[in-house]
């Protein structure tokens, strides 16, 4: 995961953003494990949690995660994003324990 994000951020600084997008949105299926591990700063989260939810009834996510989606603003860095549901209704969320 935290190489993905810094492939979002260098595309986005480098104006090719568009074409990782292109090239992300070819996986049939992307699985992200055990976000709650991972820190990433606010650009690093808004970067991910687009390209997450633009997927979002074309192509399958997975997300493993011992948070509950209530507590994903600890994950996104942001309580806006992550109160729609509706963003996120076609990914899976597998809490793990």
């Amino acid at each position: 995961m935290p190489l993905l994000i810094n492939q979002l951020k260098e595309s986005r600084s480098e104006k090719i953003l568009q074409r990782l997008g292109a090239r992300f949105e070819k996986y049939d299926l992307v699985i992200a494990d055990e976000l709650v591990y991972i820190s990433f700063d606010k650009e690093g989260s808004e970067l991910l949690f687009t390209h997450l939810s633009l997927r979002a009834g074309r192509k399958s996510t997975i997300i493993t995660t011992i948070l509950s989606f209530e507590r994903w603003d600890e994950i996104f860095l942001d309580s806006v994003m992550t109160a729609f549901p509706c963003l996120m209704a076609s990914i899976l969320i597998l809490p793990t324990i």
